[in-house]
Order: structure tokens, then C-alpha cells, then sequence
């Protein structure tokens, strides 16, 4: 990533049309698209040596239903042919998906084999579709990714997966060594993910968002202390501090966690705003059960107030 401040910057400022004539490339996050590549690199290898060791039915299939998606963006859905090809493809993979016992392999072997004559035609007719070469190198890439995914070498259990068949005989081994390599793989895919979304975090760093992830956390409290000083009564600080502090702060500390673990921009602004949003509704609530509880406070106060008096009236009249 190095010098990808002055890339972002050039493509940004110094394209020949201008900034203003350039705002197209802000219609994605162009730090990411300036990545996008490399981090694909990093993620296509950190999941193929992760496959080594633990290799699950899940993976696999999450693994083909995503090059399957992201082929299916290519694919002229008002080609009828198409589509139901996509469809038979989709078949395939959830049957295999389903399948258990001794005749599983070569049963799966079979239904994906299906898949790839389905994909083959597909792509021929998706080319006949194709209206510019970038569309048609885009079909290639997709349906090679989908091809390798579907793969014998993509669909070999891991180390863990084998071993664990072995334990079959004994059912209680085979549970407690089945549920601990679930947990494992589970925690392996999250730190492959994490490892994925702080590439976009650095790259974010690199380009300079220190002074405005700092100032998005300064600005927001300085404006909520503002706003509570400057009430007048208890009762105003107590409203402003339900109804707009708890909300700017509670924005901030779940946009300062977004940060810690990594998040990008664009998702912790959202995560900030919805959390902001969500305990402004309640402080809301909370300000308005507050004022009524204050109100009938205030009512018995006086009710009192007016009950202490009247005793008191007699007892000067005696006098």
C-alpha cells in the first residue's frame, strides 16, 4: 500500500477533467477499489492454506455459491435460458450440499458434475450476450473462479475433516472431535475475515483518516458537554443529557469499537448513526416517562404543600 495516498490523490485531483467533472469516481469507495485486487490475493491464499487444515461442507459451500453470485451479476436475466441454467446450477449445489453416508463422495461427484455441463453452456450463451470484451473478460474470470470451486482439489476435506472421519466407529470420540473442529473452523474463517477488513483499515490510514477518525470521536463529545452545560435547570440538563448526550456518546464509543476492530468508514459511520438513532428513541421515551414522573412529583409536592396550611390555619385562629 505504500504511495497509495498520492494514487488516491491524483485520481481524485489531478485527472484533466477536474474534481468536480471526476465525482463518478466517488460513487464507490475508491481507497477499496484501489486495493481490491491485492486483497483478493490475500484472501484467496490466507482461505487456501486455511483449506489445508480444515476443509468443511460449509466451506465449500459457501465457497461456490459465492463465485456463483458473483457470475450471476453478468448473466442478462431476460434470457430465459439463462436463467433456468443458473437455476439447474443451484439445483446441483444444494442437493450436494445435503448428502451424507458411505455413497456421498460419488454422489456429489456426479450432481457437480451436472453443474459443469450446465456452467459450460451457460457461458456460451452469456457470451453471445455480451456486448464489449470487458464484459466478456469479466464472464471468463467469473466462470474460471466458479470452475476452480467446483474442483476436486477445492472440494478435498481438510486435515481435521479426515481425521475426524476416522473417529466415526466411536460415536462419543466422534462427537466431542466433531463439535471442537466446528468451533475451530468457525474461529479460523473470523480471524481470515479480520485479517481481510483491517487491509481496508490501513489502507484508510495510509490515506490519511487519523485526524478524522479522532475528530469524529473530539467533535461529537464536545458538542454533547456543550449542550449539557448550557442548560439552565436540573431538569434541562437531565433532558438534554437523555434525549442528545447518551445518544452522541453511545454513537461514539460503538464507532471508537468499529474502529478498534477494524471496521471501514463507510460501515462504522453507519453502525454510529444507527446506534445513535436507536438510543435517541429511547432517551426520547425515557425524557418523557421522566417529565411525567417530575410532574406528578411536583403535584403532590404542592397538594402537600396546600395540606400543611390548612392544618396550620386553626391552630393561628386559636392563638
Amino acid at each position: 500500500m505504500q504511495g497509495l495516498d498520492d494514487k488516491v490523490y491524483d485520481a481524485l485531483f489531478k485527472s484533466e477533467s477536474g474534481f468536480f467533472k471526476n465525482l463518478k469516481n466517488l460513487k464507490s469507495y475508491i481507497t477499496t477499489d484501489f486495493i481490491a485486487k491485492d486483497q483478493k490475493v490475500l484472501k484467496n491464499r490466507l482461505f487456501s492454506s486455511k483449506a489445508l487444515i480444515s476443509n468443511n461442507i460449509t466451506d465449500v459451500y459457501n465457497s461456490i455459491k459465492q463465485t456463483l453470485r458473483d457470475l450471476k451479476v453478468e448473466i442478462n436475466s431476460k434470457n430465459e435460458k439463462a436463467v433456468n441454467l443458473i437455476k439447474s446450477i443451484t439445483q446441483n449445489i444444494e442437493e450436494s450440499r445435503k448428502l451424507k453416508g458411505e455413497t456421498e463422495k460419488i454422489a456429489r461427484g456426479e450432481l457437480l458434475s451436472k453443474a459443469k455441463v450446465s456452467l459450460k453452456e451457460l457461458v456460451e450463451i452469456a457470451k453471445q450476450d455480451c456486448k464489449n470484451h470487458i464484459q466478456l473478460s469479466k464472464i471468463a474470470t467469473k466462470s474460471d473462479n466458479l470452475l476452480e470451486a467446483l474442483s476436486e482439489k477445492s472440494l478435498q476435506k481438510g486435515l481435521v475433516q479426515e481425521a475426524i472421519t476416522l473417529l466415526k466407529q466411536n460415536s462419543e470420540q466422534y462427537k466431542v472431535a466433531k463439535k471442537l473442529a466446528e468451533k475451530m473452523n468457525s474461529k479460523l474463517n473470523t480471524a481470515i475475515a479480520s485479517e481481510v477488513n483491517t487491509m481496508e483499515k490501513l489502507a484508510e490510514l495510509q490515506v490519511g483518516s487519523v485526524p478524522t477518525d479522532i475528530l469524529g470521536i473530539l467533535a461529537p463529545s464536545a458538542l454533547a458537554t456543550g449542550l449539557i452545560v448550557s442548560s439552565d435547570t436540573k431538569n434541562e440538563k437531565i433532558s438534554t443529557i437523555l434525549t442528545q448526550g447518551i445518544p452522541i456518546i453511545g454513537g461514539i464509543g460503538v464507532s471508537y469499537y468499529g474502529m478498534i476492530r477494524g471496521f471501514t468508514g463507510v460501515k462504522n459511520l453507519v453502525l454510529g448513526l444507527v446506534t445513535g438513532s436507536v438510543l435517541n428513541i429511547l432517551g426520547t421515551k425515557t425524557d418523557e416517562f421522566y417529565k411525567k414522573y417530575v410532574e406528578k412529583q411536583n403535584l403532590l409536592k404542592k397538594t402537600f404543600e396546600a395540606f400543611n396550611k390548612l392544618q396550620a390555619k386553626p391552630e393561628t385562629t386559636k392563638n
